[in-house]
């Protein structure tokens, strides 16, 4: 978490993955219950937000106040394990929203390209490194300052993306493999 003043007005950067993102949507509106935070605006990239395991899933962890201005949400395409179902809150009307989907599974989008999602080869390191870089920028353009930021260039994304286009097989392949077991079962 990250608080700053932009321009006089106070915002807050939040940032998760996982129970993390669900984390960041509690956060946010803890802050919008208390007197002395529910001014304070929140800016929130969310990655993959879940629940997990046998959490009830309440209005705490769905639904979005005010003070949100901004929301980005980035999902996982190919994660079928139960219990991961993403949360894609109902946000205020007056937050920004975007939603993006990208391949691969709950555990591609922090870094790990095996198609197990565990300790396997690291067949698809691409889209993490896209959603860093993208994190990142988004975090610069709400004002944080950051070290050691992959910054690519238009060109470096576009090679990326292709070599996700070109090899889409592992993404398949990811569909058939849970950490618990399928949604559909």
């Amino acid at each position: 978490m990250e608080i700053m003043r932009k321009k006089g007005n106070m915002h807050v950067n939040i940032v998760g993955w996982s129970r993390g993102g669900v984390a960041c949507h509690m956060l946010a509106n803890y802050m919008l219950a208390d007197d002395e935070l529910k001014n304070i605006k929140v800016n929130i990239l969310a990655l993959d937000p879940i629940v997990g395991g046998l959490t009830i899933v309440r209005d705490v962890h769905t639904k979005l106040g005010s003070n949100v201005e901004n929301y980005i949400g980035i999902f996982a395409e190919d994660e079928r394990s139960h219990g991961f179902d993403p949360i894609v809150p109902v946000t205020s009307m007056n937050t920004r929203i975007n939603f993006l989907s990208v391949p691969g599974r709950h555990s591609t989008l922090a870094g790990n390209g095996a198609v197990d999602g565990a300790e396997g080869v690291q067949m698809v390191p691409q889209v993490s490194e896209l959603v860093r870089d993208f994190s990142e920028k988004i975090l610069r353009s709400w004002g944080a300052e950051l070290n050691h930021t992959l910054d690519f260039d238009s060109q470096q994304i576009e090679n990326l993306i292709k070599c996700i286009e070109e090899d889409s097989a592992p993404y398949k392949e990811m569909r058939n493999k849970t950490y618990t077991y399928p949604t559909d079962v």
